[in-house]
């Protein structure tokens, strides 16, 4: 299951939006990313990106290994876990990017290398942010 909210209105300062799912969505297994949360038609802006579940497995044979990526145009954060069996791993994922026209995407993807994977209660939180200097760091060798 997808989790979608769709927005139209032009971001104000102090302004924030937000999507969740109250319960338990499947991590699919497999090579392929699937969307689990979505914020669609993002306005222009600065924003701080937060999304976090907790991954949980009923497996007791084998280890789980699901992953997450959170993506905001070109900014993106990534998790990968092992999951021992019957246990539960919380995570946490977190993107500032800045998007210089209206209509953008935020999504939370995520896939399973190992046995069945649950994410429960994810939620994903955009805030805004009065202005941004995103540095990357280079290596100085």
């Amino acid at each position: 299951a997808t989790s979608t909210h769709t927005h139209d209105t032009p971001a104000p300062s102090n302004y924030g939006l937000s999507v969740y799912y109250n319960g338990s969505l499947e991590v699919v297994g497999g090579n392929f990313w699937e969307t689990s949360l979505e914020l669609e038609d993002v306005p222009a802006g600065s924003y701080f990106i937060i999304a976090e579940a907790t991954f949980t497995t009923d497996e007791i044979m084998t280890v789980a290994r699901p992953q997450c990526q959170l993506v905001a145009g070109t900014q993106s954060d990534f998790t990968a876990t092992a999951i021992d069996p019957t246990y539960m791993a919380p995570f946490t994922l977190t993107v500032a990017t800045t998007f210089d026209t209206d209509g953008k995407t935020v999504r939370l993807d995520c896939r399973d290398w190992g046995e069945m994977v649950s994410m429960d209660y994810p939620r994903m939180t955009a805030l805004t942010l009065g202005s941004l200097v995103n540095t990357q760091i280079i290596d100085s060798e």
